[in-house]
């Protein structure tokens, strides 16, 4: 099996938010086995993000990199780069908060 790139770069950029919110999830919300199944599959997603190759896309024959000979528009690049900072800052911010006022601490 050769690992040639399948994943394109907004797919990429898309899979570091959707880790970034599981990664939180994981820190602040979860226990237990949840909370080790979703280290797991932000890991697992970071991965694929890493080396460009998802295997779900192997299997299905689908490939987001034929899009990436034009480029990520600026203005995407950006908005998806905010989204990431503010899920980053806002996330666990308000994610320590409400478990202080949960559990009165």
């Amino acid at each position: 099996m050769e690992l040639t790139k399948n994943v394109g770069l907004l797919d990429r950029l898309v899979r570091v938010i959707l880790s970034e919110i599981l990664f939180i999830l994981a820190f602040f919300w979860l226990g237990g086995y949840w909370q080790i199944l979703f280290y797991f599959l932000a890991l697992a997603i970071l991965f694929t993000v890493h080396f460009g190759f998802c295997p779900l896309y192997w299997l299905l024959k689908i490939d987001t990199t034929k899009n990436d000979t034009k480029g990520i528009p600026r203005k995407i690049f950006v908005v998806i780069f905010i989204l990431f900072t503010a899920i980053a800052v806002f996330g666990s911010y308000f994610s320590d908060v409400l478990t202080q006022r949960s559990f009165f601490l």
